[in-house]
């Protein structure tokens, strides 16, 4: 994630789709907040809630890893001098139980194509936005 170009742009979509996971399960949002351009990504600040909102209530989260491949990764944008990072992904089911075990939420399996539009703001990468092929995610 050091390059500032395509490289970079790559990696720091990996790491990104990483941290949404881990966030979810853990409720830790320290650094997926920090990747977050909270005025453009709404992908970004609902996850970010939920974790928060989920730990907050005593919430476990169980699956739900989500894997990505076959990225590619555009031109830089002359306009907002971001990179977009097209990918396959595949979500796994997820589950939520509140302290007693009970079921409160859950998702089945996904699969389809993300965009991840990122933009490297002189000091590190910062999400733009998600997009899926369902639509806008958030």
């Amino acid at each position: 994630m050091d390059d500032t170009g395509k490289k970079g742009a790559q990696a720091a979509a990996e790491y990104f789709i990483a941290l949404t996971t881990y966030a979810s399960m853990t409720g830790e949002t320290t650094e997926l907040a920090a990747m977050s351009n909270d005025s453009t990504c709404g992908f970004c600040v609902a996850v970010v809630e939920e974790a928060e909102e989920y730990e907050t209530s005593g919430y476990t989260v169980t699956g739900g890893a989500t894997e990505i491949s076959n990225l590619q990764t555009g031109d830089k944008d002359s306009l907002t001098g971001g990179y977009a990072v097209t990918t396959a992904f595949s979500a796994d089911e997820r589950k939520v139980h509140d302290a007693s075990g009970t079921e409160v939420n859950s998702w089945d399996r996904d699969t389809g194509f993300l965009q991840i539009d990122l933009v490297h703001d002189g000091s590190s990468w910062r999400t733009l936005a998600l997009t899926t092929d369902q639509g806008e995610a958030g």
